[in-house]
């Protein structure tokens, strides 16, 4: 019987973007597989990572203008639309969401085109995309368009592609309707989940499953060396929902105790130079140093904590889902500081590390680098320790990842029936 699958990522293999949390889950989906399809919409020009021999990766095309178009005006006359608008006005949503929604279809339409081409060349069974947004319903449209009820989709959703809340509009194009024809949602957390749960699902319960993320860590843990100076480490998009100006506001505050700490952070986004810039005005000449690498692939991220040591992890974000960060710092065994959102309460408890209120974590941080400064040298190993056994027993790549793969792999028996 032929394993193939097609995979629906967003800039995978380009370096950046959603590549670090694809790499390690395609190359479990690789070993499972006898060929790999990707749809990306990254582009063929730019720098990539090594893909497994098996993965053949196609990117999505820029269409003309007049099949643009064409596909602007079916979607527009669409059921699919109106039966969200109905939904639009039943939930109470803005008018704008309206707009939203046609051009969500639009573009669902034009990769669902491209998409028919290999599943029908290639006889493909399974769909599975990263993200549940439209590259989702684009899978729903291209299985009905092949008239193939044989065809299982799968989807993984996260943070963006799944709250209301993360977006201006509190508004989650379509998801009522994809939730009927879908095989299997993933989530990444259990608070995501029973939100999704509550908000959307109108279906078996079968099919809601969780599926943590995972990562890897090639060696095996090391004895962490403590100073009189914190090694305090952050990885993130520098973007507005990270709230880094919180972590500045934080060290600010430690430097008044004149505690020493050396920060690092990882990471680049639209608000890096003014972060920056907030850095060298609040930290200078004070007992806290700084430095900004920037943007680095997640394997010269795995370098850094081999070749340094770090004390603690920190992140001050208001929105996350469950972050394949704090996994990558605990398989380190750096514990953990981190506001309290989202599924963050899922990786860090008071044995792994510290959570903060979302309100109030800049100046509860104060009180935990003071708790970790009068703490012994066997308190802090033991922390440690039980940061790097909480990521074996829950975040381990390897074991995440092969269950997550004879999930997908299922027999799936729901059939379409979209208008």
């Amino acid at each position: 019987m032929k394993t193939e699958i097609l995979y629906i990522t967003a800039e995978y293999p380009n370096v950046g973007g959603d590549t670090a949390f694809v790499a390690t889950e395609i190359k479990h989906i690789a070993k499972k597989f006898e060929k790999v399809y990707v749809y990306s919409h990254g582009r063929k020009d730019k720098p990539s990572i090594q893909i497994p021999s098996n993965v053949v990766v196609n990117y999505f095309e820029n269409i003309s203008y007049i099949i643009k178009i064409k596909y602007l005006i079916l979607s527009f006359f669409s059921p699919i639309f109106f039966r969200e608008i109905k939904s639009i006005f039943t939930k109470k949503k803005k008018l704008n969401c309206i707009k939203t929604a046609l051009f969500f279809l639009f573009r669902s339409k034009l990769e669902s085109e491209q998409m028919v081409k290999v599943i029908k060349q290639n006889e493909i069974k399974k769909l599975y995309t990263f993200w549940y947004y439209s590259s989702t319903l684009a899978c729903i449209l291209a299985k009905k368009k092949l008239k193939l009820t044989d065809i299982s989709i799968s989807t993984r959703t996260h943070g963006y592609d799944l709250y209301e809340y993360r977006n201006n509009q509190k508004y989650q194009p379509y998801k009522i309707q994809m939730d009927r024809q879908l095989n299997n949602i993933f989530f990444i957390s259990k608070q995501g989940m029973e939100y999704y749960i509550q908000t959307f699902a109108n279906c078996e319960k079968e099919k809601y499953k969780l599926c943590y993320l995972g990562t890897e860590n090639q060696i095996e843990l090391k004895e962490q060396k403590f100073s009189n100076e914190i090694q305090l480490l952050s990885v993130s998009y520098v973007v507005p929902v990270k709230r880094l100006h919180l972590i500045i506001d934080a060290l600010s505050r430690c430097a008044k105790e004149n505690i020493k700490i050396n920060w690092t952070h990882i990471g680049s986004g639209s608000e890096f130079e003014n972060i920056k810039k907030l850095a060298f005005q609040m930290l200078s000449n004070t007992s806290v140093r700084f430095n900004f690498l920037g943007q680095q692939t997640n394997e010269e991220v795995h370098n850094y904590y081999k070749s340094n040591n770090v004390d603690l992890f920190v992140n001050m974000s208001e929105s996350e889902g469950l972050p394949v960060s704090m996994m990558e710092a605990m398989s380190f065994g750096v514990p953990v500081i981190a506001s309290n959102v989202g599924g963050v309460s899922e990786i860090v408890d008071n044995k792994t590390g510290w959570l903060l209120s979302k309100d109030l974590c800049n100046e509860e941080f104060v009180d935990v680098i003071q708790e970790w400064n009068k703490s012994e040298v066997e308190e802090k190993l033991h922390k440690s320790n039980e940061a790097y056994k909480k990521w074996n027993t829950n975040f381990n790549a390897e074991k995440n990842y092969t269950e997550f793969v004879e999930q997908l792999c299922g027999i799936n028996k729901n059939e379409i029936n979209l208008p």
